[in-house]
């Protein structure tokens, strides 16, 4: 979303923070950390609490975040936790963009998100 004048960036950042704060509120022992910037929520949390996370986000009439849009990892080799998994969530109803991140050691696997949002890859499968 392109943001042409400081009213409208100033606009989308206060929405971004009441937006974090209200997922913190309805899931407290889901969220580690909440951030915040223009382009949306940032949540982090565990890999234990991944899945349960973002089928709230998908469940929640406050959320609705139906899509998983991408995963993103980033190997950072001077930590102890040195997998960053980032998973980019849309809600196309309230036009709102969530990140979670989650920290991983390399020994351990992440828990797979397909099942709360398989519908997706099958309606990406019969587009593409």
């Amino acid at each position: 979303m392109l943001v042409t004048t400081r009213k409208q960036q100033t606009a989308l950042y206060n929405s971004a923070i009441i937006h974090a704060k209200q997922i913190k509120l309805l899931v407290p022992a889901l969220v580690l950390q909440t951030s915040y910037s223009p382009n949306g929520v940032i949540l982090r949390t565990t890999r234990a609490r991944i899945r349960a996370l973002a089928t709230f986000l998908r469940n929640s009439a406050a959320m609705q975040a139906t899509i998983l849009v991408d995963i993103a990892t980033t190997d950072k080799l001077e930590q102890s936790g040195r997998f960053s998994v980032k998973y980019n969530f849309l809600s196309v109803t309230h036009n709102r963009r969530i990140t979670v991140e989650l920290f991983c050691e390399e020994t351990l696997s992440v828990p797979s998100l397909a099942a709360p949002f398989l519908n997706n890859q099958k309606v990406f499968a019969a587009a593409g």
